[in-house]
């Protein structure tokens, strides 16, 4: 669960959006999957006790086996991403370009151009 849309798996492997972007590809909800199974931080520290209470600017990961999801906090966008996890006590530091990537729905590769008529088609 993103702040402003949810992005689920069902049980045969089907992914769902909601609400449904007016742009979308079967390949978002995949896409945006992986560069969560493929973030990394590039600084772990501990988090101020400000951070110790979610709010609505979290992402809310649930797991296979985990019965409560994973609560990260948006903590900041710029200039680089910072997410808490306040169950932890931890924030983690990720690059700007992460924050792109792990918070928003990857939008649809624009389609290629048509190819050309061939030569002396008519319009």
């Amino acid at each position: 669960e993103l702040p402003d849309i949810t992005v689920a798996q069902d049980e045969e492997g089907n992914w769902t959006v909601t609400p449904r972007p007016e742009h979308y590809s079967a390949d978002s909800a995949p896409m945006l999957a992986d560069a969560w199974q493929s973030a990394r931080a590039m600084k772990v520290e501990r988090a101020g006790p400000e951070e110790a209470e979610p709010d609505e600017a979290a992402v809310k990961l649930h797991l296979a086996g985990r019965e409560e999801p994973v609560v990260f906090t948006i903590v900041q966008r710029e200039p680089e991403l910072v997410l808490g996890r306040p169950d932890l006590g931890l924030r983690y530091r990720l690059s700007k370009s992460d924050a792109e990537e792990l918070l928003e729905l990857p939008e649809p590769e624009a389609a290629d151009e048509p190819p050309p008529a061939p030569a002396g088609a008519k319009p």
